[in-house]
């Protein structure tokens, strides 16, 4: 019945589709060419997954990073906040009653239609709001330039999905083991029972839709406006600022968005991402599908150090030419005071040691450190440096992660203020056995009270003792003391035997 629906949708979908294309990179290639050649000197030199890729030249990354940076803070700035935040308790529905990918799949396509439904109301309402006229491509709503038809992600593509999640669970109790982070850390750890089903019902993209803003105040104006239709509708949602939680995550490769979760309906969730046109265009020649080719390839591994390194310096520099497009704009229309007084004051990429800041974050029960300073070193030199660590709960120490696991607990884990991973790190319970041996007193003030309940309690028993030897014996029989003499004596009476 959903896909039947659907079709009623054929010429919203065609007209959607002719308004993509026609504000679409006339030739994107050949222009992030030039861009990377003209600023970045660089050369389309980089062999990688069956393809070739721009990159900067090795001397102009730090330029590269500090644009990147630039342009990040200048979106993030206009954004402002957005909430309510996504964090691990903000969602705690999951979707309903189903158990396995093909129980999800036909959940999310039974209501595939009303979820469309939804979001091209959604920039119905954006364009009433801002007085855009229809048809103009400066707002639109896509579901992938490979299926622009269906908002229900492919079984295969939930099979995956649901594969990389036990992946990362394994992961997860794999560092916990070697790490030895127990227990009073964040979540509590992941559970050697975890099954699929527990998965399926907490996976929050089988159904999916993305919303384009050409500008940065229509990118605003359809946050707000989806953010206020949710809420009309009844469905609870919460936001994932990329443009700003990416600066301190695993995103090297440039990665920026605004990402949503939605309960749909009260009983499925389903994600919508909102980019900047020029980052996401809805087709596949645009920043976030050139470089996601890349983004998989890495992070499914099988490269070494230098490869990925490059790789995300080449997906970086997508990311910047595609973020530099809304900034001219911006410019154009008479706004460059107020962004170039973004530019100036704007915090630019630095590997100084005064400089360093770090940033927390807590997944299946793993207390993560991410160390900004380290992660530019490694970014921008050949040298290795340990951006992420765990807590170890034993040793009471950070410990550094590999970069191969990094990335993805990174990528799934929640941010968490300094004082929240202060107070994780304190122990939950207090015990004897401590591992400071050069704190000895420790242990004496803990026994203080186990001291005293035994001493209270010899005194109590020397006293039941005590007076059992006075009242009698411990066999049942008669006492023979003196006690028990006076009180077994007959009373005299004042006549005497004659």
């Amino acid at each position: 019945m959903a896909r039947l629906v659907s079709f009623a949708r054929v010429p919203v979908v065609l007209a959607t589709t002719i308004a993509i294309l026609a504000m679409a990179y006339p030739n994107f290639e050949a222009e992030l060419g030039m861009f990377c050649t003209a600023n970045f000197s660089g050369h389309r030199d980089l062999n990688l997954f069956g393809r070739q890729w721009w990159r900067p030249a090795d001397d102009r990354v730090v330029d590269l990073v500090d644009e990147w940076q630039i342009q990040v803070d200048n979106v993030a700035h206009s954004l402002g906040v957005i909430l309510p935040v996504e964090t691990k308790e903000s969602l705690v529905e999951g979707n309903v009653n189903v158990w396995t990918a093909e129980e999800l799949w036909v959940l999310a396509s039974d209501h595939d239609a009303a979820f469309q439904t939804f979001l091209f109301n959604v920039i119905a309402a954006a364009r009433n709001a801002t007085l855009t006229p229809p048809g103009s491509g400066t707002m639109f709503v896509t579901f992938g330039p490979d299926d622009n038809a269906n908002a229900t992600k492919s079984l295969g593509g939930i099979k995956n999905k649901i594969q990389r999640n036990e992946e990362l669970r394994r992961l997860a109790n794999q560092t916990r083991r070697a790490s030895s982070a127990t227990s009073g850390v964040g979540d509590p750890p992941a559970s050697s029972s975890a099954t699929q089903a527990a998965i399926v019902a907490k996976l929050g993209d089988a159904l999916r839709g993305t919303l384009v803003g050409s500008t940065l105040q229509l990118l605003n104006a359809l946050v707000n406006t989806l953010r206020s239709q949710a809420e009309v509708h009844g469905h609870s949602i919460v936001f994932d600022n990329k443009f700003t939680r990416s600066r301190r995550v695993s995103y090297v490769g440039g990665y920026v968005g605004v990402h949503a979760k939605i309960f749909f309906n009260h009983v499925i969730l389903a994600e919508v991402q909102l980019h900047l046109r020029n980052v996401m265009d809805g087709t596949t020649d645009c920043p976030k599908e050139y470089t996601h080719a890349m983004y998989r390839g890495i992070r499914d591994g099988g490269v070494n150090k230098t490869a990925e390194q490059q790789g995300n310096r080449a997906t970086l520099l997508a990311f910047v030419f595609g973020l530099q497009r809304p900034y001219e704009m911006e410019r154009k229309r008479d706004q460059g005071a107020a962004v170039d007084l973004v530019r100036r004051t704007s915090t630019v990429a630095s590997c100084e040691p005064d400089a360093e800041e770090v940033s927390y974050f807590v997944f299946e029960g793993l207390l993560l450190s991410y160390n900004e300073t380290a992660a530019c070193l490694d970014f921008m030199t050949s040298e290795d440096y340990t951006a992420v660590s765990v807590w170890d709960a034993h040793t009471r120490v950070f410990v550094p992660l590999p970069d191969s696991d990094a990335p993805d607990l990174l990528d799934a884990a929640y941010a968490v203020s300094a004082s929240v991973a202060m107070s994780l790190m304190q122990p939950a319970v207090p015990t004897v056995a401590s591992s400071s041996p050069d704190r000895p007193w420790l242990v004496a003030v803990y026994c203080i009270p186990v001291y005293v309940l035994v001493l209270v309690g010899m005194a109590i028993g020397i006293a039941k003792w005590r007076r059992r030897q006075e009242d009698g014996g411990g066999d049942g029989r008669p006492a023979m003391g003196m006690g028990a003499l006076r009180r077994s004596a007959p009373a005299q009476t004042g006549s005497s035997e004659t």
